[in-house]
Formats: structure tokens, C-alpha cells, sequence
């Protein structure tokens, strides 16, 4: 079932309410507010724009009602030198093996911005409201196959001419040592 907005507007006041659409439609015509008894007039949203304040809305300090992780949390982010103060912990952005790491503390301000910074540090991917793309895996240059170089395998063959033809073969067969050496010598580091 949707949640539909109201505002009074006489007073500002704002509610919400968990209720099917046409219960929206009737209230929208005959609700009052409670504060000072003005018309209550239905917010439509819009959709498909996320501003700071509906993304962050209702977060909290990402806690819910367990005050001794709320305690913990606070207490190792001031330790750090963060002030944890109008900010919320998101601990997905903790890196593994860091519980309460100081960097998950987000500004409510900024936490869109915030928290996409953060996945790009830690390389997290994220969809929807933040879109972050996983960075490729860095491959080691040392790692992986590799290829000998022309001079080393020339002299490689040279040394098997000499030793095993008597140092005198045709140019179609050298061609070929050649080719079969720098493969033997190739490989993975």
C-alpha cells in the first residue's frame, strides 16, 4: 500500500499516510490538520528525482534502536577524530575487516556524493539512486605469460647449432629451431 503526503496550507504542517490511492483522493478533498484545523492539500511527488533530503529522510543515524552499536560507533568515530554529529553510519562502507570505520560516517548534507566517493575508494560498485561502476581489476605485469626476447632466443639457437648440428643448418630449419625455442623458453611467471 502507497504512502501519500499532505501539507496544511494554512500552517505548513506536513503528514504522511499508508493508504490505498482512492482513500487519497477523498482525503485529499476533506482532511484537516490537526495543529490549526486548515485544509490539508495532497504533495504529489515527482518522480525519478532524489534530492538530499528525500534521500537521506527517515535514515537516522543508522542505528534504529540499538543503543549499544549507536554508543560503540560514536565513541570509535570521535577516537578518530569524526564527529559523528549530523551524520549517519552506513557500514556497508566499512572495508572488510574495519568494523566502524570512521570513514562510513556520512553527511546528511552531502551523502549521495559522499557515499559515491567512499565506493569509489573501496572499488564497491552501486545502482539507483548513486550509480558507481566497479573499477576493472589492476593485472600485475609480472604476472601472466611472457615472451623471451629475440636476442636471447637467437643465442639460445646458436648455442644448439653449434652443439648439436655442428653449426651448420639450412635457413628453413633455423627458422623453425627458432620458433620452437622462443615457445620452449616462454611461459608464466
Amino acid at each position: 500500500m502507497p504512502t501519500y503526503s499532505y501539507r496544511c496550507q494554512d500552517c505548513g504542517e506536513e503528514i504522511e499516510k499508508l493508504q490505498p490511492y482512492t482513500e487519497m483522493l477523498e482525503d485529499a478533498e476533506r482532511l484537516r490538520c490537526s495543529k490549526c484545523e486548515g485544509r490539508m492539500q495532497h504533495i504529489f511527488g515527482v518522480p525519478g528525482i532524489v534530492t538530499e533530503t528525500t534521500f537521506t529522510r527517515g535514515k537516522g543515524d543508522g542505528f534504529g534502536d540499538d543503543e549499544f552499536k549507536r554508543r560503540f560507533a560514536y565513541a570509535a568515530a570521535r577516537k578518530a577524530g569524526v564527529n559523528p554529529n549530523g551524520k549517519a553510519y552506513y557500514p556497508g562502507l566499512c572495508p572488510p575487516g574495519e568494523p566502524y570505520s570512521p570513514k562510513a560516517w556520512i553527511s546528511h548534507d552531502n551523502a549521495r556524493g559522499d557515499i559515491a566517493r567512499r565506493c569509489e575508494e573501496l572499488n564497491y560498485a552501486a545502482e539507483g539512486d548513486i550509480n558507481v561502476k566497479q573499477r576493472e581489476p589492476e593485472t600485475d605485469p609480472t604476472e601472466g605469460p611472457y615472451r623471451v626476447a629475440d636476442k636471447i632466443v637467437n643465442a639460445k639457437v646458436d648455442e644448439i647449432v653449434a652443439t648439436e648440428h655442428d653449426g651448420h643448418i639450412t635457413p628453413d630449419k633455423r627458422a623453425d629451431l627458432v620458433e620452437a625455442t622462443a615457445e620452449r623458453l616462454a611461459g608464466n611467471q
